[in-house]
């Protein structure tokens, strides 16, 4: 996965806020290490989400899982079993592979965010650190219960999920450990600046990358349809059933997570769905509102002295699609 890029925004948003805490002052080793450590802490995330979701595709190219799948295949026999017998084998393979690798992704990142940190911020970094894990499974979880179930949640439930599953990690770990680690006074107005911003961006992010479903699997990498086949239940598709037709929901509900209904044609129908029913605009709406809220947290942030161009840079380029979709409502 990292050669292939990534936007790296995580730890450029651990460094970034370290400059910003410390006025202006570059991370040292340690905190670079940190850095590098919390995208160690994505990859982990990635590999695994890929396991669970059976997406064979990351970034444009085959996901670490299938990449080892593909190896596998090339071997004649694994445990005295032959791949032939319904091919079975090189999946699990593969997958209990990439998941040890995410293990020691995982171990790695700690390491450098918990183990090798000072004794003065050790315990604080630790209590951010490890409260973030809790929050991603908490999220993950819930997400993958949701898609077994033929039951939709409510909007504002899955918004939560994302802060679980995106903003905990993504924007609040980074922003408390360079935080902690940059020697600087710490007031609740700082703290209610980062929850907000944190929340504000997460949430825009989910949502964000909830529109790229009206996407090619092309142009962004990865299979645009992954959460139609899983039945993942997104917002997008939530609203789509709360604003259409009873016609309408009905043909979501006969779709939405069954593959052998997935045709191409009834693929098609379900993202003009999305248009028509005003559910893509609401979603661009949406996140064009977190993003208010996220730029109103770094606004308390600045209220404390602190100068935030650099962590309103990351939330203006960290959306890169947003723009585009918003053309398009017009």
């Amino acid at each position: 996965l990292g050669p292939k890029g990534g936007k790296r925004f995580r730890p450029l948003l651990l460094l970034n806020g370290y400059r910003t805490f410390s006025h202006g002052i570059e991370p040292s080793q340690k905190v670079i290490d940190a850095a590098v450590g919390l995208e160690l802490l994505h990859e982990t995330a990635l590999i695994l989400d890929d396991v669970i979701d059976n997406s064979k595709e990351r970034r444009g190219v085959s996901s670490l899982w299938f990449q080892f799948e593909e190896m596998y295949r090339l071997i004649p026999l694994v445990k005295g079993k032959e791949f032939g017998d319904a091919g079975f084998l090189p999946l699990i393979e593969g997958k209990k592979v990439a998941s040890d690798i995410g293990s020691l992704s995982f171990s790695w990142a700690r390491h450098l965010m918990v183990d090798v940190v000072d004794k003065k911020n050790k315990s604080k970094v630790g209590k951010v650190f490890w409260q973030a894990v809790a929050d991603m499974k908490r999220g993950e979880e819930d997400d993958s219960r949701s898609a077994l179930t033929g039951e939709w949640p409510p909007i504002e439930h899955v918004l939560e999920q994302f802060y679980l599953k995106t903003s905990s990690y993504s924007m609040r770990l980074p922003l408390l450990y360079a935080l902690h680690t940059s020697g600087a006074t710490i007031d609740d107005n700082i703290l209610k600046g980062v929850e907000d911003f944190s929340r504000g961006f997460g949430i825009a992010f989910q949502l964000h990358d909830d529109l790229l479903i009206t996407k090619t699997t092309k142009e962004i990498g990865k299979d645009s349809n992954l959460d139609i086949f899983n039945g993942t239940k997104i917002p997008i598709a939530i609203l789509a059933r709360q604003f259409g037709s009873d016609e309408e929901k009905v043909f979501i509900d006969k779709v939405w997570g069954k593959p052998a209904e997935l045709t191409t044609e009834n693929i098609v129908r379900l993202k003009k769905i999305f248009k028509t029913t005003g559910a893509l605009q609401r979603i661009v709406e949406m996140t064009k509102l977190e993003i208010q809220k996220a730029e109103s947290g770094l606004n308390m942030i600045a209220q404390s002295g602190f100068d935030v161009s650099a962590l309103r840079y990351l939330l203006n380029t960290g959306l890169p699609w947003i723009d585009d979709f918003a053309e398009k409502m017009v």
